[in-house]
């Protein structure tokens, strides 16, 4: 049986060079075929590509393929004819791409927001919280103008709904810019209370090994009443943290999110909030000096040379 040829090495690495390049373009070309109207059958059938790789493709990319036009894409264009009163950071209403799955959350964080049905996307400039609150003005004009034409109330619907998504954005922006501040100021206090806590502790686990017992107490109670102060100051931020988490949208992100994303605390997730920070160290010195009061009461130590 005669060997089997030896395929050229220049010819060979050629066709995996385009390989590579093709696969560096793929997203690229896929999306340029369906803006020149292939349909996707055709895309399919040059690319080789599956029909949901494909999908996926042309909604990150914000198009939808050949699929027919949707009802409430119609509605849509339609009551974009309509000049309703929009909110003034609006930019933009679209249709959400089909295979769009971002949820409402990444919506917000991204200053933009999806109504439920239809499936839109509305998106506005950056709020910054000191704006007038957003507030829905009245929309029985445009239900009358639907009501005459005998048409579903779209448009006053979409208005509706997008001065809630502005209102809920502003609120995020409200939010975000009040607690910013207090989570600058408890990276600084979290960390004292933190180490003079734990500089108590340490000291407190260390009278069981000392040979100078008075001096070791001394510094423990030093160590107990930095630790009472530094936690006077943690409680006052973490009721301020908890009382800005007890009144946040349930879409809104956490402090411990927020405080990772604008560069105050990637490891706030660590935080330990406690309003009644001062009562628990409080109550942990007490247990710590009634455990001495019973080891000086066994141990006897009352003689001058004890108290080294």
């Amino acid at each position: 049986m005669p060997a089997a040829p030896v395929p050229d090495k220049v010819r060979a690495l050629a066709r995996l060079t385009q390989l590579r390049e093709w696969a560096e373009r793929r997203d690229e070309l896929v999306c340029d075929a369906q803006r020149a109207r292939a349909t996707y059958a055709e895309i399919m059938a040059a690319s080789g590509l599956a029909k949901h790789t494909i999908s996926a493709i042309l909604g990150r990319a914000g198009l939808t393929g050949d699929r027919p036009a949707h009802p409430e894409d119609t509605m849509l264009a339609a009551a974009l004819s309509v000049d309703y009163p929009h909110q003034p950071h609006f930019v933009r209403v679209e249709p959400a791409p089909e295979g769009d799955h971002a949820n409402i959350l990444c919506r917000y964080l991204n200053r933009s927001g999806m109504t439920p049905t239809p499936r839109v996307k509305f998106t506005f400039e950056a709020f910054t919280g000191d704006e007038p609150e957003p507030l829905l003005p009245s929309i029985a004009d445009l239900d009358r103008a639907s009501a005459m034409r005998n048409e579903a109330p779209f448009a006053s619907a979409l208005c509706e709904t997008e001065w809630r998504v502005a209102r809920d954005l502003w609120r995020l922006a409200r939010h975000t810019r009040r607690l910013l501040p207090v989570l600058d100021d408890a990276a600084v206090v979290w960390t004292r209370y933190d180490h003079a806590r734990d500089t108590m502790n340490r000291l407190y686990r260390g009278l069981g090994t000392t040979a100078k017992w008075n001096q070791a107490v001394m510094r423990l109670l030093d160590a107990q009443e930095n630790a009472l102060n530094e936690a006077e100051d943690w409680g006052r931020v973490s009721r301020l943290i908890a009382e800005a988490e007890d009144q946040k949208h349930l879409f809104f992100p956490s402090f411990t999110v927020l405080a990772s994303q604008h560069g105050i605390d990637e490891h706030a997730s660590l935080w330990q909030l406690d309003p009644d920070a001062r009562a628990t160290v409080e109550s942990t010195i007490r247990a710590q000096k009634h455990r001495l009061r019973e080891i000086r009461e066994l141990s006897g130590t009352d003689s001058e040379a004890d108290r080294t």
